[in-house]
């Protein structure tokens, strides 16, 4: 029983974070490798070697880069479609578990034991993790993606004086394409269609967290204090006085 109901569903769910891990992890890789073309374009994209150079060389490049750049979108939007819902499940009941521990940890006092202490915080840890470890390779993605945009607008702007000929008008129209494709179609997972996955959001989530805990331990402590306020101790000294009478 104990197989079926625990330790069957732990690992089937481990394995869900394993396949939306693995794709995030492909395209941040071959993102990472389109951003390091672009680079590389970048670095020799002196308008004095290219006006020498054969123009239809520069364009299959371009061309070539750009059909990689919306295979990948096309991939991302895939993901998106086929696991962005399950990916915001995980999300949500990660983030609803960090809380559930932070806000333990947070109702702790200093006579707590330690040992509650540190199985709390190691708790909200665990989750801390799943939710950085899930998101990083699609943030990377997002990231990388920005990076891809401003290398092909520099590089429209340090190719403008090609356009003074005609095979170089159209070799600005490929780039021109590849710049407007990068600005509209971003290489970004949306998880569920709602959750954009970049570094700001995961920021934002251990940010949140932090502060709706430190929110809970002051109202926490400042509830003790009205209790004690309001229903002060008896001193030991009256109910012996009470016991004296009373004899």
């Amino acid at each position: 029983m104990w197989l079926f109901m625990c330790t069957l569903p732990f690992c089937l769910s481990q394995t869900i974070y394993i396949i939306v891990w693995i794709n995030g992890k492909i395209v941040a890789e071959a993102t990472e490798k389109l951003r390091r073309n672009v680079i590389e374009l970048l670095g020799m994209s002196s308008a004095d070697k290219y006006l020498h150079r054969d123009y239809c060389l520069c364009a299959e490049e371009l061309q070539r880069q750009l059909e990689v750049y919306v295979e990948l979108f096309d991939f991302i939007r895939l993901l998106t479609d086929t696991l962005g819902s399950v990916y915001l499940a995980m999300y949500i009941l990660d983030v609803v578990s960090m809380l559930s521990f932070v806000g333990v940890l947070a109702g702790y006092h200093l006579e707590t034991p330690a040992i509650n202490i540190l199985v709390t915080l190691l708790g909200s840890l665990v989750f801390a993790l799943y939710v950085v470890f899930v998101a990083t390779p699609f943030a990377k993605c997002h990231q990388q993606s920005m990076q891809i945009e401003q290398g092909v607008v520099t590089l429209a702007h340090r190719w403008l004086p090609m356009t003074k000929t005609e095979k170089g008008r159209c070799l600005f129209v490929i780039l021109d394409t590849f710049r407007i494709t990068c600005e509209k179609q971003p290489i970004t997972f949306y998880a569920g269609h709602v959750l954009h996955v970049t570094t700001g959001m995961i920021l934002k989530t251990l940010t949140y967290v932090a502060s709706i805990a430190l929110i809970v331990k002051e109202l926490l402590i400042k509830s003790e204090e009205s209790l004690n306020h309001h229903c002060p101790e008896i001193p030991a000294t009256n109910i012996n006085t009470n016991d004296s009478l009373r004899e």
